[in-house]
């Protein structure tokens, strides 16, 4: 019955549109570290205001999730492999739908996902999730991007 209650208060719900300007600031390009020295790949991600967690024990970088090229929030931690062998840490994709963006985050954090927030929900309270990249069970990687889209409250109701 609360899932009933939660699509019923989704449906009074919109998605604001945020300028490219506003999502410049939110959200920032993975750099390539690949082939650096983990400790430069670590600094050059915080250069771009990312967190680097370094796997393995070998001297340069073999391959980081989440990949090169992808646009996540400033913040966001990026895994940095070290060693061919240098087993991924495998993890459940929870149910993201119908929390606010503290839950969201807070959730996709503790299992060391990052998560891209779309839509509503970065400055507004009532937001809430309507819907997220990664399926409910889907088992991923720690370090994958997680997007979650946000409807707000319809101001002209």
């Amino acid at each position: 019955q609360e899932n009933i209650n939660r699509d019923e208060e989704l449906e009074d719900f919109v998605e604001p549109e945020y300028t490219a300007e506003e999502l410049e600031k939110i959200n920032v390009t993975v750099p390539n570290i690949v082939g650096k020295t983990a400790h430069m790949g670590e600094a050059t991600l915080q250069k771009y205001g990312l967190q680097g967690s370094i796997v393995g024990s070998g001297d340069k970088v073999v391959r980081q999730v989440p990949a090169s090229g992808q646009s996540i929030p400033r913040g966001s931690k990026v895994i940095i492999y070290t060693e061919d062998s240098a087993p991924e840490t495998i993890v459940t994709v929870p149910n993201l739908v119908g929390l606010t963006a503290t839950e969201v985050t807070t959730r996709l954090t503790a299992l060391g996902l990052n998560a891209k927030i779309t839509g509503g929900g970065i400055d507004q309270s009532g937001c809430l999730s309507s819907s997220q990249s990664i399926a409910v069970g889907e088992k991923v990687p720690i370090g994958t991007v997680i997007e979650v889209t946000f409807l707000s409250k319809d101001a002209v109701e």
